[in-house]
């Protein structure tokens, strides 16, 4: 995107691009924030962000000690401590980092989790996939609220076979790699039913064989992500790859990025490479501005 210019719809914020920079950004509809867990497990917050200056001031310590996180587009933060499911509450326009971590009740055992504007999913280590009913940012109802009210589940789609990530689009659709290296998408996904009626299966990139002269294991995909037009995925020799997701994700649907990239989580309402921020001894990054960490550190 970097590479060409390129308007987006306003409904997402407009996006203006040169070469390199970006040179103008519009999101009332959206937060920016960026958060960062250290290699210590200790969360970050990153101060400053403008539309004048979106990579931000400086990174302000949170308290709490955090296993993973997850922000979504309404600015919401979710987190996982100690086996168990929190939200940063006190969040405002003049305290975007909160004051508090508030549990969440729960009776099942974590491991990932991943939100959108009206979803939050977390996978647990039962093997079932867990989603907050209730959630409604962009509604009207009062009977919605931005934390949700309950809990509905789901089984994995390949269960007894596990799922190693998650990603959640700019439309919360879900999607989940399974440890055999599956794609699906969680179909039938609405306010009345949240946690869907079925599963779709989608094709992966068509990857080359691994190794020298093709010798060895071939690639595969350790992780994706949700954009606002595509979901995008990165293998385990660090290539990146992005497909439309609307509609049926085939192979033909997949196109190669140049570069390569240790990670990638993209926001759902832009996607760009972050510029001049030192991010040493950072390992997870999130937030609807940034959520993306390459090879050079």
């Amino acid at each position: 995107l970097a590479r060409n210019k390129k308007k987006e719809d306003a409904e997402y914020g407009t996006l203006l691009y040169n070469k390199y920079l970006r040179l103008g950004f519009k999101c009332p509809k959206y937060k920016r924030s960026v958060w960062a867990i250290s290699k210590a497990s200790i969360p970050f917050y990153r101060d400053g962000i403008t539309p004048g200056t979106e990579e931000g001031t400086k990174w302000v310590q949170v308290d709490g000690i955090i296993d993973k996180l997850s922000v979504s587009i309404s600015g919401t933060v979710w987190a996982i401590m100690h086996d168990k499911v929190f939200y940063r509450s006190g969040v405002t326009p003049n305290n975007e980092q909160g004051t508090a971590w508030t549990p969440v009740e729960h009776t099942f055992s974590v491991d990932m989790l991943e939100a959108g504007g009206n979803c939050l999913w977390v996978y647990g280590r039962d093997n079932m996939l867990y989603v907050r009913s209730g959630m409604g940012f962009h509604s009207s109802s009062t009977n919605l609220t931005r934390i949700g009210s309950g809990w509905a589940s789901t089984a994995s789609p390949t269960s007894p076979s596990g799922v190693t990530d998650m990603a959640i689009t700019a439309q919360d659709d879900l999607f989940v790699l399974t440890d055999d290296n599956k794609l699906f998408k969680r179909d039938g996904c609405t306010q009345s039913c949240s946690e869907g009626v079925s599963w779709a299966k989608c094709a992966l990139p068509r990857l080359g064989g691994g190794g020298f002269l093709g010798l060895g294991a071939a690639p595969e995909v350790i992780n994706i992500a949700g954009g606002l037009e595509h979901l995008w995925a990165v293998t385990d020799s660090h290539e990146v790859w992005r497909a439309p997701y609307a509609g049926i994700i085939t192979e033909r649907s997949w196109e190669r990025i140049p570069g390569r990239r240790w990670y990638m989580c993209v926001p759902a309402c832009v996607t760009r490479r972050y510029r001049g921020v030192s991010t040493t001894g950072i390992k997870c990054l999130s937030g609807p501005v940034l959520k993306s960490a390459d090879t050079s550190g």
